[in-house]
């Protein structure tokens, strides 16, 4: 396996939800000399500057500001870090015999699904939680 591809399996191994992707990319970057920005600021940006923005911490953006004049055109590469699964769905609380408690999924994207029948799947991602209570578990 050649260096960057090793690089590659190891940004995925420790990239598992868009969320740690873009933590990743971030310090990347910060570790090539390009600069964080904030979109709540009016920042002054310099010619050959390094830059990135992250956006709800499960976007980025990162570019270099070039020499030319913006009608001379610019270059663009693009990607996006969902990939298929399982989705919780919104309400998914299902209470089941024992006191547990189940989160009802729905598939996203096309998986496949043979990999997933034997083993155990587990969460990703960031919970929010809204208002907290115990009316969820009955005593």
């Amino acid at each position: 396996m050649t260096p960057l591809t090793r690089d590659l399996c190891d940004f995925l191994d420790a990239s598992p939800c868009n969320f740690l992707a873009v933590r990743n990319l971030a310090e990347r970057l910060d570790g090539e000399g390009f600069i964080g920005l904030d979109f709540r600021n009016r920042d002054i940006l310099e010619v050959g500057g390094k830059y990135y923005y992250t956006i709800n911490g499960s976007a980025l953006i990162a570019f270099i500001v070039g020499e030319g004049e913006a009608s001379e055109g610019f270059r663009i590469i693009s990607a996006h870090s969902d990939s298929p699964g399982f989705r919780i769905k919104p309400h998914a609380e299902m209470m089941c015999p024992g006191r547990i408690l189940k989160l009802n999924t729905e598939v996203y994207g096309g998986p496949i699904l043979y990999p997933l029948f034997d083993r155990p799947l587990s969460l990703d991602g960031r919970l929010i939680l809204l208002n907290y209570s115990d009316t969820l578990l009955p005593h």
